[in-house]
């Protein structure tokens, strides 16, 4: 039986690999460096991901523990379940329904596709607590 040969050579795979994580990392240090609440910038109370088209992930940051792969099945239920039409470049979808995320309505979740020539290549997720949603109860 002849050996498959792979798609990329392992020395290519490994680039692509560090790229990705140094892109996400990039993402997570951005996040931090912006952010007006103490929840993100003390306590890291955040996940990021990127995500191919078909919905793989390809990588994530170290932010909260609790959400390493989380952002997976939040992305998944948002583009199954939600009613916003055919993606274009510059949008954003927000979630914070909490049976699609796997979360509490705190946990809000930004979906941003990425394009190139006018086709989705994959997608930058954001799950980060936002202390007040406008909840009964403030805080």
């Amino acid at each position: 039986m002849a050996e498959e040969k792979p798609a990329t050579d392992p020395a290519t795979t490994e680039v692509i690999r560090h790229y990705l994580t140094s892109a996400v990392t990039e993402m997570e240090r951005t996040l931090v460096r912006t952010a007006y609440s103490t929840i993100i910038y003390e306590i890291n109370d955040f996940g990021l991901s990127i995500f191919d088209s078909k919905l793989n992930l390809l990588a994530d940051s170290t932010g909260l523990p609790l959400f390493l792969g989380a952002n997976e099945y939040g992305i998944k239920q948002t583009l199954e379940r939600g009613k916003f039409g055919e993606l274009e470049p510059g949008d954003i979808i927000y979630m914070n329904v909490p049976y699609w995320s796997g979360a509490h309505t705190n946990d809000g979740v930004l979906i941003a596709p990425v394009f190139h020539e006018e086709t989705i290549v994959s997608y930058t997720v954001v799950r980060a607590h936002w202390t007040d949603l406008g909840g009964k109860d403030p805080g």
